[in-house]
């Protein structure tokens, strides 16, 4: 299959569209245990696209050169990719030929950036986040409280705006763990700011730019980030640590923008990933997810709030996720309304 599809990603967008058509259907990676298989999924004859790296097979992706400036901002000068979440049929836009921004406001695609997190920095991540998360689980079941195949640890500023609005959730990360945290996501942040302009003007348009541009007066959303004016979901960024059994069902964030970076090496661990379902879709109660993504350690997944979404479970070993989900400052009680009205009722707003 990697042979067969592999001309397909430097082809035209023809060439991509005709290669979703050879794409394997859900029952054979259901089969493989990669997903849970509906009944009404085989009769329907869905199709799951499986990407377990930033440039896996499988992938209907449009590439485009990243636009690094010398700075080295993002950490990398590879390319990243528009993944379509559902696979595009004839005579229908669902992400392929849209612009980047707009696919990402209408919910259509995932934005693949490798390398925004480095090897050295994910094994630091993964060894103090997973001996923190070990000390909360030995807790809980101390204190006789069931125990959990996921721990979500906040860093330490999302730890202390839960702590002031009352919200229980876990200690915080390592002092360590969360610099690291802070560093990786102002380089996505740096990245979206570089590559993607329009979205960040397409989704925080009603910031002041006379207080979010930078010296050129452009809206810039690491102005917003450092000036304290994105607001972010309950009790994020956290660092999410699954183990065996380990999974966040299905949910919407309800935020402008979620950045999910994955920490742990794909041999750490067996199953998980990140589903996604398309916006036509019937719905996770009722199908599978249409893309499951799993991409290389340190590789950054963005995607707009209104994608449902989950963390696929963990068959073996230990799976750590970084996420952190946002938005300008302020709407908050709208987002609560259409969390509410979607029967978001496992998301962290609500």
């Amino acid at each position: 299959m990697q042979r067969f599809l592999a001309p397909f990603f430097v082809a035209t967008q023809a060439s991509l569209i005709l290669a979703l058509r050879v794409l394997p259907p859900l029952e054979a990676f259901a089969a493989h245990g990669k997903c849970p298989l509906p009944a009404k999924t085989q009769a329907g004859g869905q199709h799951l696209r499986m990407i377990s790296s930033a440039t896996g097979s499988g992938s209907s992706c449009v590439v485009e050169p990243t636009q690094t400036k010398e700075t080295n901002r993002a950490r990398s000068s590879n390319v990243w990719q528009k993944v379509p979440i559902e696979a595009t049929t004839p005579g229908k836009d669902i992400g392929c030929d849209l612009p980047v921004a707009e696919s990402l406001v209408q919910g259509t695609a995932v934005i693949v950036v490798p390398k925004i997190a480095t090897t050295a920095e994910c094994a630091q991540f993964v060894d103090l986040c997973t001996r923190a998360a070990e000390v909360h689980r030995e807790q809980r079941e101390a204190a006789d409280l069931p125990s959990k195949a996921i721990a979500r640890l906040p860093t330490v500023a999302a730890h202390q705006r839960a702590r002031e609005a009352g919200t229980p959730c876990a200690e915080a990360i390592p002092k360590d763990s969360d610099a690291i945290a802070s560093t990786i996501l102002e380089r996505a942040i740096d990245f979206i700011d570089d590559n993607l302009p329009e979205l960040v003007k397409r989704l925080f348009a009603t910031a002041a730019t006379g207080d979010g541009g930078g010296s050129s007066g452009r809206l810039l959303l690491g102005d917003l980030y450092r000036a304290g004016r994105l607001e972010f979901s309950s009790r994020e960024p956290a660092i999410n640590v699954y183990w065996k059994g380990g999974e966040f069902l299905a949910h919407k964030d309800h935020q402008a923008i979620t950045v999910l970076i994955p920490l742990s090496s794909n041999h750490d661990f067996r199953g998980g990933g990140t589903g996604f379902w398309g916006q036509d879709s019937r719905g996770h109660r009722a199908e599978g997810p249409a893309l499951v993504l799993r991409p290389d350690a340190g590789t950054a997944m963005l995607f707009g709030g209104h994608v449902t979404h989950a963390g696929i479970p963990v068959e073996e070993g230990t799976r750590v996720v970084f996420v952190a989900s946002f938005s300008q400052l302020g709407g908050r009680k709208q987002r609560e309304i259409d969390a509410a009205q979607s029967r978001d009722i496992y998301g962290d707003l609500v």
